[in-house]
């Protein structure tokens, strides 16, 4: 055998070893090679070397998820793989309708896997129907408790509403000092629970954005001196109460002055309940302002036991005390908060909150209000 017969063959196995290795050789230059079995041994091999190429730039995509790819065309190499990629694909696409519900779909062409996959289906179809039927118990439930809820209250009001006319027909009569203290502290505690009555039936009209919200005009200096002075009756002795409507504040704007009274009666409230001396202070400043509007900051601020800072991104959520013990020793439901910030943020307003332990807190919001024309 020549030597020249003897290099071919050389190239031609390198060749076929690196292919069975797992790599794609250059092809075998088999141009001006006699016409022998050597040229057309190289000839196949340079094929499977193409055909290789072709299989390996279609698998990397494939393994790497991609499922759309095109398959080489007349490629031996490639059968095996166009079964995979339209099982996958035809799998893919039944993932996707079991996903949007359909849990009819059945995988029958992937042996052991085509079992698991279609029990994973039959669980998923199962798991749904007991969600549905579970939340479909849950929404009825609360649907029930809620009217229930709701009819206790206006009958809760009824009676209050009986109270508060015998208190303004005895607030007539003449009546002796000590007597008319006690009333006030009645009257008092009457508007405490009516407050607590209205947040309750508030905030499921809330949650579904069923209150109705005024625009009419309003003197907010009185709307401040009205609040304090429902507040002032349950301030302890060593607490002092200060109205502060800045300077610039007119006298008549235009708004919800019925909603406003709310979030300040409740942010009082919280104040009255958690200072036992001090000083708490309700104020408002005018923020920015033109010819058409203004925005106003109004604030709420004591000395009283504060908040962790931890416990202030939760602060107005529903029911949200800082403490278990609060409720035992302070009172209250939890709601005024989140009735606050429900009705701020639907008369496009925001509410914050700072607080510092047993140094103080304040609450405030800010709400645009237009002017009203002429106002002195």
């Amino acid at each position: 055998m020549e030597q020249n017969q003897k290099d071919r063959i050389d190239k031609a196995s390198g060749a076929i070893q690196g292919l069975l290795q797992g790599q794609i050789p250059s092809a075998l230059d088999i141009e001006g090679d006699p016409d022998d079995e050597i040229k057309q041994l190289s000839g196949y091999i340079n094929r499977l070397i193409h055909d290789f190429g072709e299989v390996n730039e279609f698998i990397a995509p494939l393994a790497a998820g991609n499922l759309n790819i095109d398959l080489p065309v007349k490629n031996f190499l490639s059968s095996p793989f166009k079964q995979l990629h339209a099982n996958l694909k035809h799998l893919t696409w039944q993932t996707q309708q079991i996903a949007k519900g359909d849990f009819h779909q059945k995988v029958d062409f992937m042996g052991d896997f085509s079992t698991a996959f279609n029990s994973m289906t039959a669980k998923l179809e199962k798991t749904q129907k007991s969600l549905i039927l579970e939340r479909e118990n849950a929404i009825q439930f609360a649907e029930t408790k809620s009217r229930y809820l709701n009819s206790l209250i206006h009958e809760i009001r009824t009676h209050l509403t009986c109270i508060v006319g015998f208190g303004t027909i005895m607030g007539k009569l003449s009546l002796e000092e000590k007597a008319k203290n006690c009333l006030d502290r009645i009257n008092a505690n009457v508007d405490s629970l009516y407050l607590l009555v209205n947040n309750a039936l508030d905030l499921a009209k809330l949650e579904k954005h069923k209150v109705v919200f005024e625009s009419i005009e309003f003197d907010m200096r009185q709307l401040f001196l009205d609040v304090s002075n429902l507040v002032a009756v349950n301030l302890s002795s060593k607490v002092h109460l200060v109205c502060n409507t800045a300077e610039g504040i007119p006298q008549k704007v235009k708004g919800d002055p019925l909603r406003i009274k709310q979030v300040l009666l409740n942010l009082l409230d919280n104040a009255v309940k958690f200072t036992k001396e001090g000083q708490i202070e309700v104020g408002a400043q005018i923020e920015d302002q033109d010819d058409l509007s203004l925005q106003i900051l109004i604030y709420v601020k004591d000395t009283g036991i504060g908040i962790e800072e931890s416990k202030l991104e939760a602060i107005f959520g529903d029911f949200f005390q800082s403490k278990s013990s609060t409720t035992r020793e302070y009172g209250g439901t939890g709601l005024g908060l989140t009735i606050c910030k429900e009705l701020i943020e639907q008369m496009n307003g925001t509410i914050h909150v700072t607080s510092k332990l047993q140094e103080g807190t304040k609450f405030f919001f800010r709400l645009k209000f237009p002017r009203v024309p002429y106002d002195n």
